[in-house]
C-alpha cells in the first residue's frame, strides 16, 4: 500500500477488509498493556478483534459505536503471548445505505 507505515507495509501478511462495530477497548495504561490497541471490532457473530492503529486515534475516535469497514492486516501474534489483530493503516467509514458498501475515510 502506497504511503504506508513501515510497520505496516513491512508485514508479510495480506490485507483484509473487515466489517463490524468500532468499540473503544478497556483497560487504559499499565504493564503488559500496548498503547496501540485503543479500539476492538466488534464482528456480526459477536464476537471482537483488537484493533492496532497506534497513530489513527483521530481518525477512528468519531467511529466508536459506529459500523465501520476497516481494511487492514490481520496479524497473529499468538506465539508472542497476544492474539489476532486487525493493524490498520487506512480505514473506511461503512454506511449500510449505500450500495456501493461504503464512503472513503481518510
Amino acid at each position: 500500500m502506497p504511503g504506508s507505515s513501515p510497520w505496516y507495509s513491512e508485514r508479510p501478511e495480506p490485507e483484509a477488509t473487515v466489517r463490524g462495530v468500532l468499540r473503544r477497548r478497556g483497560g487504559g495504561a499499565g504493564p503488559g498493556n500496548r498503547p496501540g490497541l485503543v479500539y476492538e471490532v466488534e464482528l456480526p457473530n459477536g464476537s471482537t478483534v483488537p484493533v492496532y492503529a497506534p497513530s489513527a486515534d483521530d481518525a477512528l475516535s468519531p467511529l466508536v459505536d459506529r459500523s465501520a469497514t476497516l481494511t487492514g492486516k490481520r496479524v497473529d501474534l499468538r506465539r508472542e503471548g497476544f492474539g489476532v489483530e486487525l493493524w490498520v493503516d487506512a480505514r473506511h467509514l461503512y454506511d449500510p445505505d449505500d450500495p456501493e458498501g461504503g464512503v472513503s475515510g481518510s
